[in-house]
């Protein structure tokens, strides 16, 4: 079965949950009492992870940095360039679980090297972060104020995701594509999610209809991690191309989504929306997480 044909299946048992969730209210997720013990949980490996990924950006080697702006699209003359911010946190996270350094990813060489004791909080964190996968998910349900729950469209697997601001924006039906790690209770993402929109998803059904490089035949079960960074690549190109990255605002403690005034929500996508590439001011500091201004670091004009 084609990964084309296994999204268009998933993409069916969506649009049932949704119609279904139009005729009537369905039960809560996440019954009422466990919500409350599930976010605490939440925040506690929010954090860890949180911590875990900031310390491994710092590991970053800049030729890996390099390699996989390039594999995105977002070097232009030997300089990172960006439409929006958002793009420095996938950036990030796809040099930490794809970008190779000598054969090795950035999180395989840290766990291996891990300052942590066993069993303690930090490597168990560290160790689903190593097992996480690159996920398509189309929102079937909300379950505020924990999170969503989920079909993997790549998978067909149903995931309960915890994120708090997500649980009071999300609707049924919208799809997204990000990073999931799984905990025995739970998933969260690592922060770096894309809206998948119908023109993300036309261009993915293009891209795998002209595949030339099998990934269309990859079951996503069973892929290998060559396999996996490829088809994430696929997908992360595609909400890139159509600029999704720039419909992503995080939502600071406290804030609340709902008191948001018209001004403050992003704009549609749509070639007259777009807002232009703008380059990082050379005085800040490098996106890489190595501490020093972005002219002294990725930003370093080459000799002619």
């Amino acid at each position: 079965m084609s990964v084309s044909s296994v999204l268009l299946d998933g993409m069916r048992g969506v649009v049932d949950c949704v119609q279904a969730a139009r005729r009537g209210p369905l039960p809560p997720p996440v019954p009422a009492v466990e919500c409350t013990r599930l976010l605490e949980e939440y925040r506690r490996t929010r954090a860890i992870t949180s911590k875990l990924a900031n310390r491994m950006v710092r590991e970053i080697p800049k030729s890996t940095l390099q390699a996989c702006a390039e594999t995105l699209g977002m070097m232009v003359r030997d300089t990172l360039v960006f439409d929006d911010l958002s793009k420095a946190d996938i950036l990030m996270d796809y040099c930490i679980f794809f970008g190779l350094d000598r054969g090795v990813t950035v999180i395989s060489r840290f766990a291996a090297t891990s300052p942590y004791p066993e069993g303690s909080a930090e490597a168990l964190a560290l160790q689903v972060m190593c097992n996480s996968k690159y996920r398509l998910l189309a929102v079937t349900a909300t379950a505020p104020p924990l999170g969503i729950e989920a079909i993997d469209l790549l998978r067909n697997e149903r995931r309960l995701i915890a994120d708090e601001s997500f649980s009071r924006t999300a609707v049924p039906g919208i799809l997204l594509a990000s990073r999931i790690i799984d905990t025995p209770e739970f998933s969260t993402t690592t922060g770096a999610a894309l809206p998948v929109t119908p023109e993300v998803l036309e261009e993915i059904w293009h891209q795998l209809d002209a595949d030339r490089r099998s990934i269309n035949s990859i079951d996503p079960r069973t892929a290998t991690f060559e396999q996996e960074v490829a088809l994430s690549t696929l997908i992360i190109s595609a909400a890139l191309k159509h600029h999704t990255s720039s419909r992503v605002r995080y939502v600071t403690p406290g804030e609340d989504p709902e008191e948001w005034n018209e001004d403050d929500w992003l704009p549609p996508s749509g070639p007259d929306k777009l807002s232009p590439s703008r380059r990082i001011p050379r005085n800040d500091p490098c996106p890489c997480g190595s501490n020093l201004k972005y002219k002294n670091c990725c930003g370093r004009r080459k000799p002619v």
